[in-house]
């Protein structure tokens, strides 16, 4: 499976095999049950992305609102570990608490 995705003003869309799946932006709800399962405040939540189980909690986060159904052991099944770096920026960066990465020519990446 590769990562596919289109970042969207509100949300990013990204395809797992044949499935499209919609990452939606962390509500302040969201970061605060992430903070409480990471045990950090919010200046730590970089650090806490040195886990795996924490970055498919914040995958998880971000799925959920659009996919209701789905279940965190989906989440960990779906993306390869090449995929985590990418996943984190676009939760991170849709979500506002991170600006867009920049390309090559200095503006932001599409």
């Amino acid at each position: 499976m590769s990562l596919n995705e289109v970042l969207g003003k509100n949300g990013a869309t990204i395809k797992v095999g044949d499935k499209e799946f919609e990452l939606s932006p962390l509500f302040m709800e969201d970061i605060a049950a992430l903070e409480g399962e990471f045990g950090c405040d919010l200046e730590g939540f970089g650090s806490a992305f040195k886990k795996t189980k924490n970055i498919i909690s914040l995958v998880f986060h971000s799925l959920k609102q659009k996919h209701p159904s789905i279940k965190i052991e989906e989440v960990g099944k779906m993306f390869k570990f090449s995929d985590m770096n990418d996943l984190v920026s676009k939760i991170m960066e849709i979500s506002g608490m991170q600006t867009p990465a920049k390309n090559e020519t200095g503006t932001a990446a599409a």
